[in-house]
């Protein structure tokens, strides 16, 4: 996964970040699910228009036009499927693609929400090779009189710096030296076994490298024993720059002692980048005390009694996600996959044969029975036991939704759910919705009583 910002591209523009956030990480998911080997590219520029493009006005100064790309090595679509793409629930079909489906009504949702903002979301593919989705948005330039002023402009940019990329992820390679590139850098970059000759060359041509970028998955002697060529006969290494995933940082001993000072986190960001070739980039001890996270510290709690929440949801990154911020906030969880799940439990624990919860997560989207389904048979099953003594109240069924309009939650509540919570949430969202949901049930409990 590789992503980079051209230049040119505004620093400060007015839009709806949440909706743009959200549909960026739909069209990622997507990217993420549909492919298994290569990798990902996220790219933003600024252009006018898109030849071809009807339904969403061009830019201007004042609305710049900003394309956020989204380039996969995946599967690829036909023709035929990708006109079909944006029909709610439309899903791959063949042998070569039966695995993977659930795209099409996320996708539905997102082309909405970019159409309500006066944008679009266009798609390229090839079958066997892979899609790219660009979300184009006209926003709003926040400087009075509709001028762009990009980051960098008013500094002095440092002399070209020698940059050689030895890594076998040609995706990221790309990116970074795109990145180093649009500074004034001068980036070579090359497969990890072919880095020894281009030191080689670059000696030859009396034009060394400043700064070595690696693999954190190379092997450590080589990478030690590249250092060591690249200093030459003088001996004055160039500053070497390892990338690992956020996974490895434990490994980081190792290279800091082969000789390799300074450090990348994937994805690389353009900051941390820019920031790694310069003076000021160095690698901190790793061998230190593990850092105190603050938010441990300032990690809100529900309530001081442990509670405890049904998460019914098919999608195992939001299940994770939810469980996590639940456990962290100190209350018991139990997930299940499906409405059926969800109905048996509840079933159970109205006859006293399972925990109660006091607060149910419930994915609206759902194969088989769907959230709204599955909500109105949990009523129907509360409303319906006057046989049991004493009567119980249904807990707040909270609605997870990708769907962002305020009919859309309107139509829930209508439906029977307590509240919703829009996809993607943060954190925070999930807290203040479990915290109401709670009140709500200590305050249901109290009047039946």
């Amino acid at each position: 996964l590789a992503w980079r910002i051209a230049p040119g591209v505004p620093d400060d523009l007015a839009g709806d970040a949440l909706r743009v956030r959200q549909i960026l990480l739909n069209l990622l998911s997507n990217a993420i699910k549909f492919t298994e080997q290569g990798g990902i590219e996220v790219g933003v520029d600024l252009h006018p228009v898109i030849a071809g493009d009807g339904h969403a006005p061009a830019g201007n100064a004042d609305n710049p036009r900003i394309l956020i790309s989204v380039r996969d090595t995946g599967v690829g679509l036909s023709r035929r499927q990708v006109k079909k793409l944006f029909q709610e629930f439309e899903q791959q079909s063949g042998s070569d693609h039966a695995q993977l489906t659930g795209t099409g009504l996320g996708l539905a949702i997102s082309r909405s929400l970019a159409r309500a903002m006066g944008g679009d979301i266009l798609v390229e593919s090839t079958e066997r090779v892979g899609s790219t989705f660009t979300l184009a948005l006209n926003l709003k330039s926040l400087l009075p009189d509709g001028s762009i002023v990009t980051a960098g402009d008013e500094t002095e940019k440092p002399p070209p710096r020698r940059v050689l990329l030895a890594s076998d992820r040609p995706i990221e390679r790309r990116v970074i030296a795109r990145t180093l590139s649009d500074v004034g850098d001068q980036p070579t970059e090359v497969a990890f076994f072919a880095a020894a000759e281009a030191i080689r060359a670059a000696q030859g041509r009396e034009e060394p490298f400043d700064f070595i970028i690696i693999d954190g998955a190379a092997e450590l002697a080589k990478a030690r024993a590249l250092l060591a060529q690249a200093g030459g006969d003088c001996g004055q290494s160039p500053a070497g720059i390892v990338m690992v995933d956020i996974a490895e940082r434990a490994n980081l001993d190792a290279f800091r002692e082969a000789g390799f000072g300074r450090y990348l986190i994937r994805p690389v960001r353009h900051s941390a980048l820019l920031e790694q070739v310069s003076e000021a980039g160095s690698i901190l001890p790793v061998s230190r005390a593990p850092h105190k996270n603050a938010s441990q510290d300032s990690q809100p709690r529900l309530d001081d009694n442990r509670r405890f929440v049904l998460i019914v949801e098919d999608n195992e990154i939001n299940e994770l996600l939810a469980v996590k911020v639940v456990e962290r906030a100190g209350h018991e969880v139990l997930s299940v996959r499906n409405g059926r799940e969800a109905i048996e439990h509840m079933q159970k624990a109205s006859m006293g044969a399972a925990r109660m919860p006091d607060s149910i997560l419930m994915d609206i989207f759902m194969p088989g029975l769907d959230g709204l389904e599955t909500t109105r048979r949990i009523k129907a099953l509360f409303a319906n036991s006057s046989c049991h003594a004493p009567k119980q109240i249904c807990p707040p069924i909270i609605a997870l939704t990708a769907q962002a309009f305020a009919e859309d939650h309107k139509r829930y509540l209508e439906a029977g759910l307590d509240d919703c919570l829009c996809k993607p949430f943060l954190p925070a969202d999930l807290h203040e919705a479990l915290n109401r949901s709670f009140a709500h049930s200590a305050q249901t409990c109290g009047t039946a009583a």
